[in-house]
């Protein structure tokens, strides 16, 4: 009896591992990342002149301050388009400053110095229209492209036509690294169905010994 009893109880405990095993595939499956499009044949002419369709963009951003001594994390509402920028910063659900742009020249109400307003301001807006520079020179890598400019250089993926890194040199000549990560693509009513669909939902601000992570949580696109 008691072994009959083990057998029940070892069979009922298999079919138990045997669903949870199910259930967990099928849940990996409907969370799997989409596929990014195939882009093999698209040539950097044809994604400029998709990109150029872009005017301005709206963004939902979580960033993290990384000052070497302190961490301060926030959300950010970011608007941009050629001419104008507005970013307001919020900690814990209140307004914690705000950094603008317009026609060159950038105020901040930010609890930070006018230099590290003026690298997040050009960091963010170059991050998202790095393609607005006018490029001199392009060099063709066996796996991405290297566009150089007279103040930054980019490194594009050959497999996603999305950046890579970006160096920035500011007016005063520091310097402003950007890493790209994480594709995303739009939300459903962004769609176009072109390559454009997609963007680097995370991006990586790094000057002198200072830091600023973001992470796009959503964008707007506004397109001619």
């Amino acid at each position: 009896m008691v072994l009959r009893g083990l057998m029940r109880y070892l069979t009922y405990l298999h079919k138990i591992l045997l669903c949870a095993v199910t259930i967990s595939l099928l849940i990996s499956c409907a969370t799997r990342q989409l596929a990014m499009p195939d882009v093999k044949d698209v040539n950097l002419e044809t994604l400029f002149s998709e990109l150029s369709r872009i005017k301005g963009v709206e963004a939902s951003i979580e960033i993290e301050f990384d000052k070497g001594d302190a961490v301060i994390n926030g959300d950010m509402f970011l608007k941009a388009d050629d001419t104008n920028l507005t970013i307001r910063l919020y900690y814990l659900g209140f307004p914690a400053g705000e950094i603008t742009e317009k026609d060159g020249e950038i105020k901040n109400t930010m609890k930070i110095s006018k230099r590290k307003a003026h690298m997040i301001a050009q960091g963010l807006k170059r991050s998202l229209f790095w393609w607005k520079n006018p490029f001199t020179q392009v060099i063709d890598n066996p796996d991405s492209y290297t566009l150089i400019g007279n103040d930054l250089v980019v490194s594009i993926d050959k497999k996603t036509l999305l950046p890579r890194t970006q160096t920035v040199r500011l007016p005063d000549g520091e310097v402003v690294d950007i890493t790209y990560l994480e594709p995303k693509q739009v939300e459903p009513e962004q769609k176009t169905g072109g390559i454009t669909d997609w963007y680097q939902s995370s991006v990586i601000l790094s000057y002198q010994n200072y830091k600023a992570s973001t992470r796009i949580n959503s964008l707007t696109i506004f397109r001619e």
